[in-house]
């Protein structure tokens, strides 16, 4: 199918926006690459920017739906719904840096900051699976029915697995329950994250999937 002016057009505006909410964010200077939030956020833009270049180009697209896309749904989604469960846990993390605790940042910065971060990119991921599903859904049928059983297997696990492979590789570098800290014990929370990371992955399977073999069984 070929890719329609209203989807370049779109693309590129969620891609301007996020480009300008990483702006506002450093104008405001509360970006603190300790924290996975902020990682995310960047590699998110930087995941954004490369879709709306590979728009272009047919095959580029194409593979990056198959290989980024999900890490793009996967992380945004992570954090939209992690961000949730951390403060019910310890809802101190959402003021510690106004000034009432040592900061230098107003409850009104923190409030659109926080919705920047943690909700907006996932309205943004779901709003722009809607506008790339006529090419996203066609992308996984072809690439899925080519694949040996061994090969399906594969794809699969990496589908399900490559949001978490990131979360774990910065798990490994930074002081991940240090900078979210809970109450809970260190494998609850680790195990939590797994969990999390995986169901976000699946509902996006599962609805390819879903629809995959709708249209197998049609055919």
């Amino acid at each position: 199918m070929k890719i329609r002016e209203y989807q370049y057009w779109l693309v590129f505006i969620f891609a301007t926006i996020r480009l300008a909410s990483l702006g506002l964010l450093g104008y405001w200077d509360i970006i603190d690459p300790r924290f996975f939030t902020y990682q995310n956020f960047i590699l998110d833009t930087f995941l954004l920017v490369l879709l709306s270049i590979s728009l272009w180009e047919r095959w580029a697209l194409e593979l990056f739906l198959l290989l980024l896309y999900p890490l793009y749904w996967g992380t945004a989604g992570f954090v939209s719904f992690a961000i949730v469960v951390i403060l019910h846990l310890n809802g101190s993390l959402f003021t510690k840096t106004t000034p009432e605790n040592g900061g230098t940042n107003d409850i009104g910065k923190v409030h659109t900051g926080d919705y920047e971060l943690h909700q907006w990119p996932f309205v943004e991921v779901l709003l722009l699976t809607l506008v790339i599903w006529p090419h996203l859904l066609p992308a996984f049928s072809r690439f899925y029915e080519s694949l040996s059983t061994a090969g399906k297997v594969g794809y699969v696990f990496y589908f399900h697995l490559v949001s978490l492979g990131v979360l774990l590789l910065y798990m490994l570098n930074f002081d991940f329950l240090g900078n979210y800290p809970t109450a809970l014990p260190s494998w609850v929370i680790i195990a939590l994250v797994a969990a999390l990371a995986i169901l976000v992955q699946g509902v996006l399977f599962g609805l390819l999937y879903w629809q995959h073999e709708s249209k197998q069984k049609v055919l």
